[in-house]
């Protein structure tokens, strides 16, 4: 039975690991596609006709996609995110 274990936390640190890099990359992409958006409204504008309204879109989706990756750590772990960071904090 202890093998079984020690091989299913294997495999379950491997998914986390996998889930952290992908959490990374959307967050990126997030914070990439809203600085776009937001040099895009203020400043190509007036500079040139160029529009991206695929990146308001962008955002919407990474964030909703964020949640969904987050969710199996923060179910492994048993905390909530932002309650816990709250409550470490304050101490």
């Amino acid at each position: 039975m202890k093998k079984l274990y020690y091989g299913l936390n294997t495999v379950s640190n491997a998914i986390c690991k996998v889930l952290c890099i992908l959490i990374v990359a959307v967050v990126v992409i997030n914070a990439g596609s809203v600085l776009l958006q937001v040099l895009n409204r203020y400043v190509i504008v007036k500079v040139s006709d160029l529009s991206f309204p695929w990146t308001e879109e962008l955002s919407r989706y990474s964030m909703i996609w964020l949640c969904y990756l987050t969710l199996p750590i923060v179910y492994r772990e048993g905390t909530m995110a932002q309650l816990d960071l709250i409550f470490d904090r304050l101490g």
